[in-house]
Order: C-alpha cells, then sequence, then structure tokens
C-alpha cells in the first residue's frame, strides 16, 4: 500500500513521510529503527522519515544513535522538548541532536512542534529558536 501511495504522491510532486510516534499514541511504527526497516521496503525517492525528538525521547535508548541510522531516509525533523514545550524548557539535550543531524549531513526541514499557550508563544518561540540558533552556530 504504501508503495502504491509513494508512486502517486510522485507523480503528484508530493513527499510521504513516515513519523515514528511514541507507544502511548501508536502500535505502529514507534522507532527509528522501525520507520528505517519500512523506508528500505518502500525504497523510493519520494518517501522518506521525519524523526521527532518528543517521541524519540520516549522510544530511543539513543537520540544521536537514531538520527545516525535514518541518515540517508531523514528528509524531516521536528523538534519539542521532553515536556512537549518549546527546546530549552525541558531536558533533552538538543546541542548533539544538532551535531548528530550535521554529522549525517541533514540538510532538509527542522521545525518546531511545542504545545504553548497563546500568551507564551512569542517569548517562547524567540528562547527556543535562539538556542538553536546558538547550537547551530557551535557547530558550523
Amino acid at each position: 500500500m504504501l508503495t502504491e501511495l509513494t508512486r502517486i504522491a510522485k507523480d503528484n510532486d508530493v513527499k510521504l513521510l513516515l513519523e515514528p510516534l511514541n507507544r502511548y499514541c501508536s502500535q505502529f511504527c514507534n522507532t527509528a529503527k522501525e520507520a528505517v526497516d519500512i523506508a528500505r521496503r518502500v525504497n523510493h525517492d519520494s518517501f522518506g522519515i521525519l524523526l521527532d525528538t518528543y517521541h524519540m525521547n520516549i522510544e530511543e535508548s539513543s537520540i544521536e544513535s537514531a538520527i545516525q541510522n535514518s541518515g540517508e531516509w531523514l528528509r524531516h525533523t521536528h523538534f519539542a522538548d521532553n515536556n512537549r514545550k518549546m527546546p530549552g524548557y525541558g531536558h533533552i539535550e538538543f546541542d548533539s541532536i544538532v551535531k548528530s543531524l550535521k554529522k549525517v549531513g541533514h540538510d532538509e526541514y527542522i521545525c518546531f512542534e511545542p504545545n504553548l499557550s497563546l500568551a507564551d508563544f512569542k517569548d517562547a518561540t524567540k528562547r527556543g529558536l535562539d538556542l538553536i540558533k546558538r547550537i547551530e552556530y557551535t557547530y558550523s
């Protein structure tokens, strides 16, 4: 089914991405390794993996290893801290995550995916962006 959907996606200039979700959200595809196994079976340039630091914090024994082992299939990354807030508001080590993304040559999209109140949105977004920019500059 994914192979057929991927062909249709390519015909329409769309990329399909598989995001492993933690076990509390889904019983299907919880780890980067499982996503890579599926991506290898689909084996199409219009199919890839989206990794999310929040879900990886729950399921992966090493976020860095998960990123490194996903390398060629990794197309997009969501950044959220362990408490689903902006990076820097919890305990996830984003320095090592950014370093791992650079190590695998990840030059695709990264976006924030936190749960924020409207009252906190501007300040939290600025703080999260400043943190990632500082880290990215360190490893440039």
